[in-house]
């Protein structure tokens, strides 16, 4: 087909894991979910900031 793509089952793996975690703010299911055997690995590798997270933040923060 000629496409070329960076997709990795480890980028497609890390993907799921950050959106479930920016979904549910559940760390723990989403370290039960990969099979992690300890959170720490789960935050250390999956938890990404997102620019629309810091905005709601700040607006949180200034009461709006």
């Amino acid at each position: 087909s000629g496409i070329e793509t960076d997709l990795t089952p480890h980028a497609l793996r890390h993907t799921v894991g950050t959106r479930l975690l920016k979904e549910f703010k559940n760390a723990k299911l989403v370290q039960r979910y990969l099979g992690h055997s300890d959170v720490t690995m789960t935050l250390r590798y999956y938890v990404d900031v997102f620019p629309e997270d810091l905005e709601e933040a700040a607006e949180m923060l200034a009461g709006k």
